[in-house]
């Protein structure tokens, strides 16, 4: 049955994308470049794909065995090194040739620079200095595959595109390993529970990939409306029943809100004046809503929520591990652990004797952020974030579809941050979405196109 449903998902395939390829996009066969990147970031670790039996367990239960034997639990991976390497070189390349239609100004994006540069500065009192460069080298990578959709022809296309690709490679393909191929398909914890994982690594990052890949197919449906385009209501509802077979509350609640989110931009056309009251009504709902549950029961909204669900209302323990993270991380809470140090530390181990489990993150993007940047790093975090939400408005004026995307994954995110980890984590899907969204890159002006008054364009 195995090689019946494999041989079935590579004919959809092969049908699938000579559909996607009549679509036409400007886009250039450079795009390959940032897709493989995204690829590789979205799925198992190259080493796992070519000797799966080596995985048997998610990482969190590897990390505690190789403590247990005096194992190194952050060796790096030379063929993960090697990959992002040459695609880093070829992207440089490809930015080189382009720079003379195309430029990346320091003053519109003073946010970002002032974040990158702090990170890299934050490396010099990281215990672990050789690490935490690496880190930031495949952060900046991240920068690079950014700058390279960006200064596509059209950048809404070439998003389009990766995101088609991705929801037509990766969603039908997770489904077949984990009904068929339970070695790669499927995981079981340290509990004995099984896990959806599908072609990533553990059930919260395949639901992070249907999340995103669900809202973008949602808004693809909504934008062809009332035509209904099959392939895209197929992949959707694929993506739906991964989001509920994965059992991520994070993605339930993420794609909720996203589905949510594109369905108004729908009713109000696209108006975002009107879209933004909506959200802004809905945010102060939301905190009145809390602070009478608070005053007069006793409760919160995630609480009843949870509780209404049958679900754990301390996040299925993150409640306690962030509780002991603040009481490490006020150890240093000016300057923090170093970029991307904090859980390369001996710490770790003391935190799993008392957590009692072996997270190998925060499980909170804003307490990560403070663990190895500090109060510093919260600020500057919060200085990019705001940088990045006057670009993002900026770029609705100029592409509104390309820029109504890019709020909604921007407010996704965000929230998606209060229970995992994705801001400012080198090679993290997620935080690629931020950068696309948040990212300004001007075009010069084509010779003979020069006119008394005229302005580059922004882009991003």
């Amino acid at each position: 049955m195995a090689q019946i449903s494999l041989s079935l998902y590579l004919i959809f395939l092969v049908v699938a994308l000579k559909r996607d390829f009549k679509e036409h996009r400007a886009v250039s066969s450079s795009l390959w470049i940032p897709f493989l990147w995204l690829a590789d970031c979205v799925t198992k670790p190259l080493d796992l794909w070519l000797y799966p039996h080596q995985a048997v367990a998610f990482g969190q239960r590897i990390a505690w065995e190789q403590k247990l034997s005096g194992i190194d639990v952050f060796q790096s991976n030379p063929l993960e090194r090697a990959f992002f390497l040459v695609l880093m070189c070829a992207g440089l390349i490809v930015l080189s040739k382009r720079k003379r239609d195309f430029s990346f100004q320091l003053k519109e994006n003073t946010g970002l620079a002032i974040f990158y540069l702090y990170a890299l500065v934050s490396v010099g009192w990281s215990d672990y200095q050789g690490l935490a460069i690496k880190r930031w080298i495949r952060l900046a990578g991240d920068l690079i595959m950014v700058m390279i959709i960006l200064t596509e022809v059209n950048p809404g296309e070439a998003l389009d595109q990766i995101l088609r690709r991705f929801a037509i490679l990766f969603i039908p393909l997770s489904i077949v390993l984990i009904k068929y191929n339970e070695t790669i398909g499927r995981i079981y914890t340290t509990y004995g529970r099984q896990m959806w994982i599908g072609v990533t690594g553990h059930k919260n990052q395949l639901g992070q990939l249907c999340a995103i890949c669900g809202v973008f197919l949602l808004r693809r449906l909504f934008k062809k409306w009332p035509r209904i385009d099959l392939l895209d209501a197929l992949l959707f509802l694929l993506t739906v029943y991964l989001i509920l077979g994965s059992d991520s509350e994070t993605a339930m609640i993420i794609s909720s809100l996203g589905f949510l989110m594109v369905t108004f931009q729908f009713l109000l056309k696209g108006d975002t004046r009107k879209f933004r009251k909506v959200i802004i009504f809905s945010f102060i709902f939301a905190l009145a809503l809390q602070g009478v549950l608070i005053a007069f029961f006793n409760t919160s909204i995630t609480e009843l929520f949870f509780s209404s669900t049958g679900r754990d209302a301390s996040f299925t323990g993150r409640v306690p591990l962030w509780q002991e993270l603040i009481k490490i991380g006020s150890q240093r809470p000016v300057l923090g652990s170093g970029y991307g140090s904090f859980w390369s530390s001996s710490e770790v181990y003391g935190l799993w004797e008392k957590v009692r489990w072996t997270p190998v993150s925060s499980h909170n993007g804003y307490i990560d952020i403070f663990m190895n940047l500090g109060l510093v790093g919260l600020l500057t975090l919060v200085v990019f974030l705001f940088h990045a939400y006057r670009n993002i408005s900026r770029s609705i004026e100029t592409d509104r579809e390309f820029g109504n995307l890019n709020f909604v994954f921007f407010i996704v995110i965000l929230v998606q941050n209060v229970t995992e980890s994705t801001l400012s984590i080198a090679n993290s899907f997620l935080w690629i979405l931020i950068l696309i969204s948040s990212v300004i890159i001007t075009r010069r002006p084509a010779p003979g196109d020069d006119e008394p008054g005229g302005q580059p364009v922004a882009i991003g």
